[in-house]
């Protein structure tokens, strides 16, 4: 099932998400690694963007109608590149270091 959802976000023009400011910003993670250009409204926290950019992944993160039109209208180009991830860069957003450091912290007690 999982699989199904990764292909179906990877064949779309751009992928979407309601902003929610009450949250961590997984979906804007999940969807990086779609590889697809990302549409958020209402605008997501400077967080998200500081974590597209570190990845190089396209977060258009919409303010407005008119910057979702603009959204979708940069998107199109992109609609038969490949998608998947660009690089390597993707593999920096896990929990898998700061937990190993937390253990190691723990078990030194």
């Amino acid at each position: 099932m999982l699989a199904d959802m990764l292909a179906l976000c990877r064949r779309a023009m751009v992928n979407c998400y309601l902003t929610c400011d009450q949250t961590f910003h997984h979906k804007v993670v999940e969807l990086l690694c779609c590889g697809r250009p990302i549409l958020c409204f209402p605008a997501d926290q400077a967080e998200a963007l500081t974590l597209t950019q570190r990845v190089g992944g396209d977060l258009r993160s919409c303010t407005s109608p008119a910057d979702i039109v603009n959204g979708l209208v940069h998107a199109e180009p992109t609609l038969n590149a490949p998608a998947g991830p660009r690089n390597e860069r993707l593999r920096e957003l896990t929990w898998a270091p700061k937990h190993s450091s937390w253990i190691a912290c723990c078990s030194m007690r």
